[in-house]
């Protein structure tokens, strides 16, 4: 490339110039901002004094945003989302989490940042991503009807760390200016948060003994396969009680045998929601688990949604609405199992160590199990009960008397035995 009909401009700081291989005639302008600092642009006309007025109105902001150590060029947050940072997380990032950078912009990140450039998220509009996606689907009549109204917390500081983390990249590139440490001010506790429904025991076995003939009953062979493969998977969340991204990206080497063999050894990804931790799941899991792949393959295919399929299944028998109203999804059956494992008498601390949550959290969200439903466990008695205490005290209290035993002397003496028995 070639300039001609050269000018200079601002005492030489800009120059004003045609290029010999563009036959459209358009003026370009090269601005020399000190430090170093050049940028080169299309003035957008074939016109030499309008080209002279816009490359001064362009070098005076330019001059500007270099005071303000701002970049010499903007772009709109969504522009730089589609065309810079998905692309570099496609090529950095696991499939998997870029698939969660790429929905989560699109349907939240996107939409929070508007038209916004890059320069002008600060660090309040920033942290106010978490206020403002709290509340999304509070007033939409378009809320699928599988989505929580509200997002629980583990949800706002993953998306909010998506956030955080495209812009700390943008700003190493220059794109932005620097912000300081960012924090999502997330709420403890929400109030708005429903009560989780699973399937009753009932409900559960009327759905396993339905997929017994109805993964035979498809359209054709190809249709038959999809559907035991969905009756595997079901059967593997009952029984292990993973979230659905733990089961998604499950591999091979991280299931071995535990125990006799009928259980299995679980290593949930790192790059989950809680990261990596071991699942001992229940008895059978090899009955339902697809046939072994190699080591790093995917245990499911990758890529695969069997959410729609899942959908008409519970439809179909009736048990797609739970006592809210509300469809049951995957997630279900992880309420499904931590119901069964308390009635069943596993403590919560154990529970919450294998489901990857807090004690507090499976107090929250599943003390309902307890007491109503383990009343006979909960009131079981270790011996007599206080009525049968009662009735064997005043026969032996009368027996005493009969003989002219003294009573005192006798309670003293099967204390002193207990005592002696205790010791020994």
């Amino acid at each position: 490339m070639k300039r001609i009909n050269a000018l200079k401009l601002e005492e030489g700081k800009v120059t004003v110039f045609q290029r010999d291989d563009v036959i459209s005639g358009l003026w370009y302008a090269n601005f020399q901002l000190g430090h170093g600092k050049r940028h080169m642009k299309s003035l957008e006309t074939t016109d030499r004094a309008v080209a002279e007025y816009k490359a001064k109105e362009i070098y005076r902001k330019l001059l500007v945003r270099v005071d303000q150590d701002l970049p010499l060029r903007t772009i709109k947050f969504a522009e730089f989302w589609d065309s810079k940072w998905l692309p570099f997380a496609k090529k950095r990032l696991s499939p998997h989490r870029y698939r969660l950078h790429d929905i989560t912009g699109r349907l939240y990140l996107k939409p929070y940042m508007g038209n916004r450039n890059l320069d002008q998220i600060t660090t309040l509009v920033a942290e106010g991503y978490v206020d403002w996606r709290r509340d999304f689907w509070l007033k939409r009549e378009d809320r699928p009807k599988n989505c929580a109204v509200r997002p629980s917390k583990k949800t706002l500081q993953i998306e909010f760390g998506l956030l955080v983390q495209s812009l700390a990249w943008a700003a190493r590139e220059s794109l932005m200016r620097p912000m300081g440490k960012l924090k999502a001010h997330v709420v403890k506790t929400d109030p708005d948060r429903q009560r989780r429904y699973g399937f009753t025991s009932f409900e559960w076995l009327e759905l396993a003994t339905h997929m017994e003939g109805w993964q035979h009953d498809g359209r054709h062979r190809l249709h038959n396969t999809q559907r035991a493969l969905l009756r595997r998977l079901i059967w593997c969340y009952y029984l292990t009680g993973l979230r659905r991204r733990e089961m998604e990206t499950l591999k091979w080497k991280g299931i071995k045998p535990h125990g006799d063999g009928s259980r299995a050894e679980i290593t949930v990804a790192a790059d989950t929601k809680t990261g990596t931790r071991t699942v001992i799941s229940q008895p059978d899991i090899y009955n339902y688990l697809p046939p072994r792949g190699a080591d790093d393959d995917f245990v499911w295919p990758e890529g695969w949604e069997p959410h729609v399929s899942l959908r008409k299944l519970l439809d179909d028998i009736g048990l797609l609405k739970g006592p809210d109203g509300e469809n049951r999804t995957i997630y279900s059956f992880r309420h499904t199992y931590a119901t069964e494992r308390l009635l069943a008498g596993v403590t919560y601390e154990d529970l919450a160590l294998n489901m990857g949550t807090s004690y507090e959290q499976i107090r929250k969200h599943y003390s309902h199990v307890v007491p109503q439903e383990r009343a006979d466990a909960i009131t079981r008695l270790d011996g007599y009960s206080a009525s049968e205490i009662v009735r064997a005290t005043a026969w032996l209290h009368k027996e005493a008397q009969a003989n002219n035993l003294d009573w005192d002397a006798l309670v003293e003496q099967a204390l002193a035995a207990q005592a002696k028995s205790d010791a020994a």
